[in-house]
């Protein structure tokens, strides 16, 4: 069992932000001009808790990738490292029945972790495609150079949002409710709006790693049948696969 769940953390996020909210209401009634930081910061700190506590603790059993099957999977990030093509990271595996394949953030060096339920299903060339994209992240910084930038805009915005709720209602319920209903927008939606294009990036990398979009874009509908993803779902974090196999499909017409 782990002990934070990252699909109650929305949930968390809203409940804090009320009981912020309502406990400076009952409080502090002369710090008005704290809410938007206090409520802010909440936001903030379960953002990072998210992106590199979270994922470690829902991998933390996960083990080096090291049976001989994999060897070329191996061989390959390797070469990859060895070229100073890609930056030195630990590649995990996930037993069970996990389908997915996640970046995590390291102190010194990331974690790219692939489940089994992937590695069971798809050929070497697919795997390595669907790693390929995990690289691109650490290739393209997400997990320090953008997500720094993206939580101190959110941050920023989260702040000014709950002032301008204090400013306009004062201290009472009409502010905890809509300061824990804006907790969406915060949330999700700025978030979001990064990352979806983040995924874009990402695949981009993946296509000039592996040489061939063709191969990339036959692992992306690989793995959502794994995963059982629809191809028109519109989760807050990614976009559509339909659209990213679009975006792949271009490059692969893309004049070199």
């Amino acid at each position: 069992m782990f002990l934070f769940d990252l699909r109650h953390a929305p949930l968390v996020g809203a409940f804090a932000c009320l009981a912020v909210l309502a406990l400076l209401a009952a409080t502090q009634p002369e710090a008005d001009a704290l809410v938007g930081l206090v409520s802010a910061t909440t936001v903030a700190v379960l953002l990072l808790l998210q992106a590199w506590i979270v994922s470690k603790v829902r991998h933390r059993r996960s083990r080096p990738l090291d049976e001989a099957e994999f060897s070329a999977v191996r061989q390959w990030i390797e070469a990859l490292v060895e070229a100073e093509r890609v930056p030195p990271f630990h590649l995990r595996v996930q037993d069970g029945r996990n389908a997915n394949a996640v970046t995590s953030g390291g102190v010194r060096r990331h974690f790219v972790v692939v489940g089994r339920g992937l590695l069971d299903q798809l050929s070497t060339d697919e795997v390595k495609a669907v790693l390929a994209h995990e690289i691109g992240r650490l290739l393209n910084r997400d997990m320090r150079r953008r997500l720094i930038p993206m939580l101190c805009l959110n941050y920023a915005f989260h702040a000014l949002y709950v002032t301008a709720l204090v400013a306009v209602l004062g201290l009472n319920a009409a502010t905890a409710f809509f300061g824990g209903v804006g907790i969406a927008m915060f949330w999700w939606i700025v978030p979001g709006f990064f990352q979806r294009r983040w995924v874009f990036d990402a695949d981009r990398r993946a296509v000039e790693l592996i040489g061939d979009a063709e191969v990339c874009a036959q692992a992306l509908t690989k793995f959502s049948e794994v995963a059982g993803i629809n191809l028109d779902e519109r989760p807050m974090t990614h976009p559509p696969m339909r659209a990213r196999l679009e975006a792949i499909k271009q490059l692969a017409q893309a004049p070199r």
